[in-house]
């Protein structure tokens, strides 16, 4: 058994039995992000990989919705990373998709094994496990493989690949490969059964130029044991297959999974990003994307559940077309749109509106040979008129089922799967005091920032349970840890300045001159070195800057990318790379400022380009070096809200020794569990809350845990890992001082519904109001009830919305309280008037919306014409179009219940302006990342947890409650914080000492001190202002109310601002 970090002796004590090594298996997106945290942690990972690269399904995809970012290209941490260095200086040209992947890969807590499998699992009474893995050696030393790629070069075998493989079976192989240009682990391996020299004994070419005698010809399988502590299955999903559906002509040339899409469109595809149709290579002009394909199926072989990111990714593939051919013509086939996440409806309404994308709701029957040769017709239903049709078109895109790999997991533990396929939360639940853990789609189907999401809350569960040895391991590295970074030597003589134009994006490059940028910006004074050009991969971009600087002794960098948000990290480890300290970058971000807002206009993209380049220039003359500090870290959290997010939050964060803070603005801990009924709850919420309400009376008793009711948070100064936060309750207010901050603060339904109610409102409710009646368990009488879907939600209708987006969860509430209305009056006369059913998640929701249909109506409106409510004291009318029938029905009810959207918690924006966090358009706090980074804030030490991201299932919210305790666990367990140094100063011989700028800082950063000055000969004291660069965050709110511009900004002072202007808007002498 080896790792690549020598174990450490620990204590004897009951607690250090437990090993520190921990198991993951299945390295997508679930399985990488734990294998991350977990490093941070202490702790050692095995992370085992039945493919022959980690990366899961993003590692296929060209981009994610709803940013169209490359996907994985934004490394998992932003925060300091001791492993980002070495992934970006890593010699086998990684491609900017397997950042993520190569940051798994060069962590030295990490060990991987691909092309492997767990054989065997034994638990041992100590509270270990003790797993066997099985891999395969496949005909090289991966330890001599420099990946240099002379063997496949010189193999003569190529073949078709698999559709398991790579390019999902598009592309073409040689006998000896890797499995893309890029992948993780960077070494090549032989196919043995196309092999000549396996097969026929002859060949051997690669063998004869292995530089390294890599190449072995060895087959076999190594056994490996292990005892690890925890297990976290992370297995992910696979694509149903096009071929398994001869109804939709699945082995015809021209039907392609999605998968098979997202190759061809990637341009490191088979076809270069060229959208073709493979029956003749010609170009589709006419792409048909079917959707439900297996899912939702209750029929033999199809899959009973919502596959969760198909109408999503569908989306996001049409608009690719549409980019790389504005004349394609794009049709998306549906019964609903399920668009219910985080901005999805709008991002829908965008593909729709603006970019040209069809949608039509109908249900596809079949795909069968057009009346032209190459051509294919899609017979299909149209939902608005009834009838049958049929559309030619030139390829066809089957959003496939996706299926959980769960098969080989549930023979290991011996477990059997339900009959969505999946286990059952009991089991789950059942095998978690084993130490066995689940994350991502294994768990039900997710999208990639829920994986990550599980994954994280998967990690906090194992840091639970290996507290005392981590703990202890990390306690004795920072004794031995002497802190140094290795500080880069601060530049001299004048400035030498760089300018690198980078676009990894083709498409978008194509809108730019790179000749244009080189010739203009070439000439500017102080320029010694400029280029501009696509670069395929992430770090041959880094590779390639951190050359210039040493070939031209640069000590200025102007680099225009993405945004630094993303691609920071990046380029400030390219730069540390060739010994330039990073305060000398300067980033320009050309991708959101000019390539996106200048779409279709190359002259004005490049010249935007140009001109912010120029002013990127101006401001670099003048950049100083500005030497790092490091701080202690202060190892408490402050939780705001006290929800389901937050208290699980608290409760697992307090059992791992750190003091934890739980602020709450109501009288009683528990949040939007007291506002729902318990006379019906599903398996998992009955557990969960059963949970709470054990939580919440031990909390009490638990001195790491101090919980402040009816209590608000008014004010934040301080700095990362060592924040001060003023706390307001009740006859008091009170500092406190912590390390890290969870903000959880829930979300409420929107009562606000007068605008589509006539008359009178007594018996019109929102779902919120109408559980408290459910909750008395009296409907005083009411026997004819009326749900509402979508009231002033999603923007597509006669109804102006209060909400663009789709709060995700209103569906389901509607279910569930119909269900409880059954229970109440058996005879009740229900109608469900919807626009499409949102159900996505959890696999048992469309069983659910079954039931409810064998009991009551579920009728269909337009959203051009929302359903009219006359309201009267003892019920209302509905009046609509029931798209089903397409008649006008007019219904009298007792009680009318809208699913209103679910609102950001009041005082949502006013916390985040006291945090300086952001907070986006529709109220909801904003995450780091939309795919990588749902827990993270962009302030390092700030987490964001629960229905304060976005409207959540409890089973949801408490997964995130849980994963932003493992980040805040992992960022407390560093230790310290290093500062940097981009703060503002004070010219002490022009302050007068007004304080202007000590009572404008928003941080407490400036004191006032008593400076002897010497005036006419004689020392005078005089009070003037001093920045604490500890406390400073270089907001520059100082800066603009000095009256004597005695405050100035490192790195943003007024001469560089004025600099930048003068680019853009030149003096032009007189004379």
């Amino acid at each position: 058994m080896s790792t690549a970090v020598k174990k450490k002796i620990l204590p004897s004590d009951d607690f250090f039995s437990i090993s520190d090594e921990v198991l993951v298996v299945g390295s997508g997106a679930a399985g990488m992000q734990a294998s991350l945290d977990l490093s941070q942690l202490g702790a050692r990972v095995i992370l085992v990989e039945r493919n022959r690269n980690i990366g899961g399904l993003i590692a296929k995809l060209d981009k994610t919705y709803a940013t169209h970012d490359c996907a994985g290209l934004n490394p998992l941490y932003a925060i300091e990373n001791p492993w980002v260095s070495k992934c970006l200086h890593m010699s086998h040209g990684a491609c900017g998709k397997c950042h993520i992947p190569t940051q798994t890969y060069n962590n030295p807590q990490i060990k991987i094994f691909q092309n492997s499998t767990v054989t065997s699992i034994n638990y041992i009474d100590d509270g270990n496990i003790q797993v066997k893995i099985e891999k395969q050696i496949l005909g090289i030393d991966e330890d001599l493989c420099n990946n240099c790629g002379e063997c496949y070069v010189s193999c003569p075998v190529r073949f078709d690949e698999d559709i398991n493989w790579f390019n999902a079976g598009l592309g073409t192989r040689r006998a000896v490969n890797q499995p893309f240009p890029g992948a993780v682990p960077p070494v090549h391996s032989i196919e043995r059964d196309r092999c000549l020299h396996m097969t026929k004994g002859i060949c051997g070419k690669c063998q004869d130029v292995c530089p390294t005698g890599a190449v072995t010809y060895v087959f076999k399988k190594e056994v490996h044991e292990f005892t690890v502590g925890a297990i976290i299955f992370a297995t992910g999903a696979d694509q149903a297959h096009p071929f398994q559906y001869d109804k939709f002509l699945g082995h015809h040339p021209d039907v392609l999974n999605a998968l098979q899409f997202e190759r061809m469109a990637s341009e490191n595809g088979p076809t270069k990003g060229q959208i073709i149709k493979l029956s003749n290579h010609q170009p589709a002009k006419r792409i048909a994307f079917v959707q439900c394909v297996g899912s939702r199926n209750m029929r033999p072989g199809g899959m009973p559940y919502c596959s969760t990111v198909c109408c999503m990714y569908a989306i996001k593939e049409a608009d690719m077309a549409k980019e790389k051919d504005p004349a394609c013509e794009t049709y998306i086939f549906n019964v609903e749109n399920r668009a219910y996440l985080k901005g999805f409806h709008e991002y829908y309404l965008r593909a729709k509106r603006e970019h040209g994308v069809k949608f039509i709701q109908g249900r596809v029957a079949s795909v069968r040979p057009g009346s032209s040769t190459n051509e294919l017709s899609v017979e299909y239903e149209d939902v608005e008129t009834g009838q049958v049709k049929s559309m030619p078109v030139d390829l066809v895109v089957l959003a496939t089922a996706l299926v959980p790999n769960v098969d080989g997991l549930s023979k290991i533990l011996n477990i059997p799967l339900n009959k969505y396929h999946f286990f059952d939360k009991a089991v789950a639940d059942e095998l978690e005091h084993k130490g066995i853990y689940f994350a991502g789609f294994c768990m039900h189907p997710m999208d990639i920032p829920s994986s990550v999401i599980t994954a994280d809350a998967a990690v906090a569960k194992v840091s639970r349970r290996l507290f005392h040895v981590l703990h202890a391991k990390h306690k004795a590295a920072m004794e031995e840890s002497d802190l140094d970074e290795g500080k880069v030597p601060a530049p001299h003589g004048e400035p030498r300045i760089g300018v690198l134009a980078c676009q990894c994006d083709k498409d978008a490059a194509k809108l730019v001159d790179a000749e244009q940028i080189k010739q203009e910006i070439g000439v500017i004074p102080g320029v010694v070195a400029v280029d501009a050009r696509v670069f395929d991969r992430c770090t041959e971009s880094s590779a390639y800057l951190a050359s210039m600087i040493r070939q031209h002794k640069l000590n200025r960098v102007v680099v225009g990318a993405c945004t630094p948000r993303t691609h920071g990290t990046i380029f400030t480890e390219a730069v540390k790379s060739a010994r330039l300290d990073p305060s000398l970058l300067e980033m320009v971000n050309i991708r959101e400022q000019a390539s996106w807002v200048h779409r279709g206009e190359p002259d004005a993209t490049t010249r935007k380009v140009i001109d912010l380049l120029a002013m990127g220039v101006a401001k670099s003359k003048d950049l100083k070096y500005q030497e790092s500090t490091m701080v202690s870290m202060t190892k408490s959290v402050l939780i705001i809200g006290g929800g389901p997010a937050g208290i699980f939050a608290a409760d697992n964060i307090a059992s791992q020794d750190i003091k934890v803070y739980l602020v709450e603005w109501e009288d009683v801990l528990g949040g939007a569990t007291n506002k729902i009924s318990r006379r019906f709850l599903f398996e998992d919420e009955q557990v969960i809350i059963e949970k709470i309400e054990a939580m919440v009376a031990r909390f009490p008793k638990n001195q790491n845990i101090k919980v402040l009711l009816r209590s608000r948070v008014v004010g934040v100064s301080g700095f990362v890992g060592n924040f001060r936060v003023r706390v307001a309750s009740p006859g008091k207010e009170q500092v406190l001082q912590v390390g890290a901050i969870i903000v959880a603060t829930g979300a409420s339904q929107d009562a606000g519904f007068a605008n589509v109610v006539e008359g009178s409102r007594a018996r019109v409710f929102n779902q919120e109001q109408f559980e408290q009646l459910l909750i008395k368990g009296n409907l005083h009488g009411m026997k004819k009830f009326a749900f509402i879907q979508c009231t002033n939600q999603r923007a597509d209708g006669n109804i102006k919305p209060r909400f663009n987006n789709c709060s995700g969860i209103c569906c389901k509430i509607t279910l569930k309280q119909a269900i409880k209305i059954k229970d109440l009056v058996p005879d009740a006369e229900i109608h469900v008037i919807q626009r499409g059913m949102q159900l996505s998640g959890e696999v048992y929701y469309e069983d659910v919306h079954h039931r409810v249909q064998s009991f009551a109506a579920m009728e269909r409106y337009s959203p051009e014409n929302y359903p009219r409510i006359i309201g009267r004291d003892d019920g209302a009318r509905v009046l609509f179009t029931d798209r089903n029938v397409n008649e006008v029905l007019d219904l009298d009810m007792d009680a009318v219940i809208l699913a209103t959207p679910y609102r950001s918690a009041p005082g949502t924006r006013e916390l985040g302006a006291l945090l300086k966090v952001p907070v986006m358009q529709a109220g909801f706090f904003l995450e780091a990342h939309v795919k990588f980074r749902p827990n993270d804030f962009v302030v390092d030490g700030m987490f964001l947890a629960g229905d304060a991201h976005w409207p959540k299932s409890m089973i949801d919210a408490v997964s995130h409650g849980l994963a932003a305790a493992a980040r805040a666990t992992a960022f407390l367990m560093r230790g310290h914080v290093t500062i940097e140094r981009t703060v503002a100063f004070v010219d002490e011989k022009t302050c007068i000492g007004c304080r202007k700028c000590h009572d404008a800082c928003p941080f407490d950063a400036i004191d006032m001190v008593t400076v002897p000055m010497v005036i006419e000969g004689n020392q005078i004291p005089m009070l003037k202002a001093r920045v604490n660069p500890i406390l400073c965050k270089g907001c520059g709110t100082c800066t603009g109310g000095c009256p004597t511009h005695a405050v100035d900004q490192q790195n943003m002072n007024t001469g560089q601002l004025s600099g930048m202007i003068k680019v853009l808007f030149p003096v032009v002498k007189e004379g």
